[in-house]
């Protein structure tokens, strides 16, 4: 008894030779495209977060349950990231300083819901920002105060010398 053993051809091997090298350089612009395609589709996301925001803002009241609060953080942390696909980065900036605010004000069990509404109104606001000719670094400038006022900040002390 004979034992026959095939091999076959490896594809994936095959294609790979057959392909054009790209530089590092023609992979971004290449990626840069795609996400540009993508713009129009990542706004009508936004905008329909933004939407949900709204509605989990307005439900939590003056004195909302920890469930409330974090399902307005999980909604914010949905956000960053797509600011950067739809062509407004700023927007990514803003989420992020709003999940600081809410992490700090879950961290102290102190709710205040006048720096979130803030934080929803220039997320609003940087989302038409080439519409209506608001200055991005002006939006991003006061969220920062507010952030640094609510974000929960680390102390770090220098090590001990042994």
């Amino acid at each position: 008894m004979s034992l026959l053993i095939h091999h076959p051809d490896n594809k994936l091997a095959l294609a790979l030779r057959k392909a054009k090298p790209k530089s590092a350089l023609q992979a971004i612009e290449r990626a840069n495209a795609n996400l540009r395609a993508m713009a129009g589709e990542a706004l009508a996301y936004l905008d329909g977060l933004l939407g949900e925001l709204d509605v989990a803002f307005e439900a939590c009241g003056a004195h909302p349950t920890d469930e409330q609060v974090l399902a307005m953080y999980k909604l914010v942390v949905r956000m960053i990231g797509i600011g950067t696909v739809a062509g407004i980065p700023a927007l990514d900036i803003a989420a992020r300083s709003l999940c600081d605010v809410i992490d700090g004000m879950a961290t102290r069990n102190r709710f205040d819901r006048n720096p979130i509404k803030v934080h929803i109104d220039s997320m609003r606001l940087l989302r038409r920002s080439e519409e209506n000719g608001i200055s991005a670094d002006a939006l991003l400038a006061g969220l920062a105060a507010v952030r640094d006022r609510y974000a929960v900040t680390i102390a770090t002390t220098p090590a001990a010398k042994p």
